[in-house]
């Protein structure tokens, strides 16, 4: 609220994701109990593919896969990502590429029907420029088998034998990626895997079959590419609030050494970083990537700096 009373523009940036901005935006107006004029908007909601929007346009014409819940593929295409195809229709359309269990919501008889209706190979019209992670996976090993399919394809249409070529292998399908935590805390008491488990077994796999390394285009905290599309929205939001001067000073505030400070102290520039005790804060300071300030909340900070 203070922010706001001051006119200090200002984002949420987390590297969750999988559902509109808007609906991620109503879910913690409402954890917050704000008041109405206090209440974040969908535009100072930055999730883990939120940038994704500015490449969108070169995705216009064709066809890009997409991985993670269902609900993905309606948030890839509100972004312009208009030929979208998600991963598990993918898979209901080539049943093939993935039978050691049927595509679900389908039954077994369909299934064995709809293997004598498809030929064996894709069709080229069906190829897949590029694959977009924008969530964890819902059926890993699925995921793991067509994604890796498409890489080693030739132009993104797997099948064809002549185009299996192992060691001349070039890669034509890119591979992004939203979202580079390894590991991630929820309600459960352990750390679950997050996408940088499937990033590290996708790299494996097909340095193991090739002997090369698998270009990923990263996103999400701490890449400096997320950084960037945060200062641009900043600067943005700083405009329409009748702000003309340049930003001077972007803090980072953030409870997360390896992502929140270190990429704010990545990002450089105007940024600055600020460690917060709480959260997953245990008492650890990175001494490669100090914190350019330690705080024991965002509250008591906002409070000394606004």
């Amino acid at each position: 609220m203070r922010l706001k009373d001051r006119n200090i523009p200002f984002l949420c940036l987390t590297n969750g994701g999988g559902v509109l901005e808007k609906a991620k935006t109503s879910q913690l107006n409402n954890i917050l109990d704000l008041p109405k004029e206090y209440q974040l908007t969908s535009e100072q909601m930055i999730l883990s593919h939120t940038p994704f929007q500015e490449f969108a346009k070169d995705y216009k014409d064709k066809n890009v896969l997409i991985v993670g819940g269902y609900d993905c593929l309606n948030v890839a295409k509100s972004y312009g990502f208009e030929n979208a195809i998600h991963v598990t229709d993918y898979h209901k359309k080539y049943p093939f590429i993935y039978s050691i269990f049927p595509p679900r919501d389908i039954t077994k008889d369909e299934y064995e029907s709809m293997k004598k209706l498809y030929n064996f190979n894709v069709d080229p019209k069906d190829a897949v420029s590029a694959v977009l992670f924008m969530y964890e996976s819902d059926h890993l090993g699925r995921d793991i088998q067509v994604v890796m399919d498409l890489v080693l394809a030739n132009n993104g249409v797997p099948g064809h034998t002549e185009d299996y070529n192992l060691v001349d292998h070039k890669q034509n399908c890119k591979l992004i990626m939203s979202n580079a935590d390894f590991l991630y805390s929820s309600s459960f008491s352990w750390p679950r895997f997050g996408q940088g488990m499937i990033k590290l077994c996708l790299k494996n796999i097909y340095r193991e079959l090739t002997q090369k390394e698998l270009n990923i285009t990263q996103y999400g905290k701490p890449e400096k590419v997320t950084y960037d599309f945060c200062q641009k929205r900043l600067e943005e939001l700083a405009k329409n609030q009748g702000i003309s001067e340049p930003l001077s000073t972007i803090y980072m505030v953030g409870d997360n050494l390896l992502s929140d400070i270190k990429g704010a102290n990545q990002a450089g520039g105007v940024w600055r970083s600020v460690l917060v005790k709480t959260g997953l804060y245990k008492g650890e300071l990175d001494h490669q990537n100090p914190a350019h300030y330690i705080t024991p909340d965002v509250f008591t900070f906002v409070m000394e700096h606004s």
